[in-house]
């Protein structure tokens, strides 16, 4: 894939994107939680997701608000793992995000998979101090 589209789309995931990982239970079973990776982008320009899907394949829904209509893309699971190595040397605001991410796709040990979770969970609450800018 050449490196225009790569770069433009790490640019589309640092500023439209979410990377992220969804740990579930069975209620059958309180034993071995699953952590499913994923990597969306909602835009109410239809001709940006399209662009993602064409060069990544995944998933796509429309969902039609009062005010607009907004699309969303997807991929998930290792789908997503691959995509992420891919745009990984063009990432730049979510680059923390994305290695946390690519470090639970391969840690075996429960509890560093929960500390990896949180850790995730706490990339995405950081605050910016605006009298920096000014």
């Amino acid at each position: 894939m050449e490196d225009w589209v790569l770069a433009y789309t790490a640019g589309i995931i640092d500023g439209e994107g979410c990377i992220g990982a969804n740990r579930s239970v069975s209620q059958s079973r309180q034993v071995n939680p699953c952590y499913r990776i994923q990597v969306r982008v909602s835009n109410t320009n239809p001709k940006m997701i399209l662009f993602l899907y064409n060069h990544f394949g995944g998933h796509i829904q429309r969902r039609a608000t009062s005010h607009r209509t907004i699309y969303q893309w997807g991929v998930y699971g290792d789908n997503a793992i691959l995509f992420l190595k891919l745009v990984a040397p063009f990432v730049c605001c979510k680059k923390d995000e994305l290695q946390v991410v690519l470090n639970l796709s391969l840690e075996k040990r429960e509890d560093m998979k929960l500390l990896l979770c949180n850790k995730l969970s706490a990339l995405k609450k950081v605050s910016v101090d605006w009298e920096e800018f000014v």
